[in-house]
């Protein structure tokens, strides 16, 4: 089994007890344009190890050699980005992060990685993959599902590979609200400090000193924004819409598009068909094949999901 150093107990406790980018530098505590109108405010930041994005409402839970937490105030979502060197066997981006995420960072019991797709891999490394990731974690109110996105990157060299994780968490019933904007945050987090990761012989993939660190981010900032416009916003979607499918089961109402006005309405799960008439009248059936349409009064229309 692979051993890798562990987060704080208290900094996973903290975070799991409840298109175009940001593609720019500045100085430490420089504000950041939302792209995103959802987005809050947010500011770069140059902490002690890592570069990184802190939007309006957040905390740093975590920053060392080998992690960075993220968190909303509220604790309703956050980002980890968990990296090590030296690594004595091949992993690809999926397997290091499977193996890091149960058997280091430990997030629950029941975690589960899934649908793994390669994508361009930051620069310094040689492999990469986005993932979904959802869990079980016990809140103050009871279980509460966290859903999001991995990122896994990999690079091997002479028998031994250095690797980063990132992840991007939020709870099930926050993460419509956040998937739009989160990854852009997550992706920019880069760990500029003078021995990243405990790396030695490939250090030069991340630089140290303050002009070549510059250089570095600038181009960490537009693989995040590559990949946060293709695979990773595409992944973000299909996580929503699961999201929004869980929410259906829970409410058994669905969000569809009124035929006549075009306007979103809540309709039950329950007929196999909805017909709304000019009017306004509504017909459910159980029958799929149902149609109330009469060569007298044709002005049915149904309700497309």
């Amino acid at each position: 089994m692979t051993r890798f150093p562990r987060l704080s107990l208290l900094a996973l406790a903290l975070l799991h007890s409840a298109g175009a980018c940001f593609a720019q530098t500045g100085a430490q505590g420089a504000g950041v344009r939302a792209p995103d109108p959802t987005m809050p405010q947010a500011r770069i930041v140059q902490g002690r190890n890592f570069t990184y994005v802190l939007p309006a409402g957040w905390r740093v839970g975590e920053e060392g050699n080998h992690a960075l937490v993220l968190q909303a105030n509220d604790l309703s979502a956050g980002v980890i980005v968990y990296g090590v060197s030296g690594l004595g066997q091949n992993l690809t981006p999926p397997q290091f992060a499977y193996n890091a995420i149960t058997n280091n960072l430990r997030l629950a019991p029941d975690v589960r990685i899934s649908n793994p797709t390669p994508i361009q891999p930051l620069p310094g490394y040689t492999a990469a993959a986005v993932m979904e990731i959802a869990f079980t974690k016990m809140g103050p109110q009871g279980p509460q599902r966290i859903v999001g996105l991995v990122v896994s990157n990999v690079v091997s060299v002479y028998a031994r590979s250095d690797a980063v994780v990132t992840l991007m968490l939020a709870l099930d019933s926050r993460w419509g609200a956040v998937q739009s904007w989160l990854p852009q945050v997550a992706l920019q987090a880069l760990n500029t400090g003078p021995n990243p990761f405990g790396r030695t012989a490939m250090s030069g993939a991340i630089l140290n000193d303050t002009v070549r660190q510059r250089e570095a981010y600038g181009q960490y900032l537009n693989w995040s924004q590559a990949n946060w416009a293709g695979v990773v916003a595409h992944r973000a979607a299909s996580l929503d819409r699961r999201t929004q499918a869980n929410g259906e089961t829970l409410t058994g109402q669905y969000w569809g598009t009124n035929p006549y006005t075009g306007a979103p309405e809540r309709y039950s799960t329950s007929p196999s068909v909805i017909w709304i008439h000019r009017d306004g009248r509504q017909i459910p059936s159980s029958n799929s094949t149902f149609d109330p349409r009469t060569p007298t009064d044709s002005d049915w229309r149904r309700v497309q999901r």
